[in-house]
């Protein structure tokens, strides 16, 4: 087993805890509902992006790049619909027509990306190069990016608003999601943007997705903490699940090291 296979089920697994962890504190509560769909969605796009870059036959590669491509609008669409949530929370809050406006369009861009997937519209084809494979943009693959940035600015509105509205607590809480959401960017931005246009390929654009982690550790714990729960009970359970994680990974790791 690679280092990076090893480290995808390390992301995967400590995605998948805290998404069980927050959904399990309050399965009524609709935040907590949407939190584990966005972390099954992170943990589903980099699964796709690992599987995209394996050198499987041409036209399976091609599709399955395409697939990691809408499993990232996927994920876009839901922080847009989660930053939403989190506004509105049990007392669904009127948000105004322009943001309503926005999450229709993000859908309707959403929906094209979406059945363009058995054409060449958003990925014309692919080349394989020893690092992996890069993908060669088709003629609505700008659509693709302004969807991923449209429905991450939706979402980041969402929570500038609900930090103004918010107060003492809340607003801390809030404050948690903007760290963790400003650590993803960062990252995200890195891989899959900025060196992209500097070099003209991407053989690290694969990464970009792991960095959603951070966001997923910042707000599960302002969920948690939210909820009133002790903050040794969670260190508690957070300690327990990574001593799982680490013995779960420990044994592979030992035989990719000798």
């Amino acid at each position: 087993m690679g280092l990076y296979l090893t480290f995808l089920i390390i992301i995967c697994l400590i995605n998948l805890f805290l998404g069980l962890l927050v959904w399990q504190r309050d399965k009524k509560n609709i935040i907590n509902q949407f939190f584990g769909i966005l972390t099954f969605s992170a943990i589903f796009w980099v699964i796709a992006l690992y599987f995209s870059d394996l050198p499987f036959q041409t036209n399976l590669a091609l599709f399955l790049n395409k697939l990691a491509l809408v499993s990232g609008t996927i994920f876009a669409f839901l922080f847009a619909l989660f930053g939403i949530v989190f506004l509105q929370k049990e007392k669904l809050l009127i948000i105004g027509r322009q943001l309503i406006s926005l999450i229709a369009l993000s859908f309707i861009i959403f929906f094209i990306i979406l059945i363009t997937l058995f054409t060449n519209l958003i990925v014309k084809e692919i080349e394989f190069f020893e690092w992996g494979i890069n993908i060669i943009p088709g003629k609505l693959y700008p659509l693709l990016i302004v969807h991923y940035l449209g429905s991450t600015g939706i979402g980041l509105l969402a929570l500038i608003l609900k930090y103004k509205r918010s107060k003492d607590i809340e607003r801390k809480q809030t404050q948690f999601l903007f760290i963790g959401f400003l650590l993803s960017a960062l990252g995200i931005l890195t891989t899959n943007l900025i060196h992209p246009l500097i070099t003209g390929v991407n053989p690290y654009a694969k990464y970009g997705p792991y960095f959603i982690t951070f966001f997923i550790i910042f707000t599960a714990y302002a969920i948690l903490k939210h909820h009133l729960f002790e903050i040794r009970v969670i260190a508690t359970e957070l300690l327990v699940g990574a001593m799982g994680i680490i013995l779960f990974i420990f044994p592979f790791l030992m035989s990719t090291i000798f």
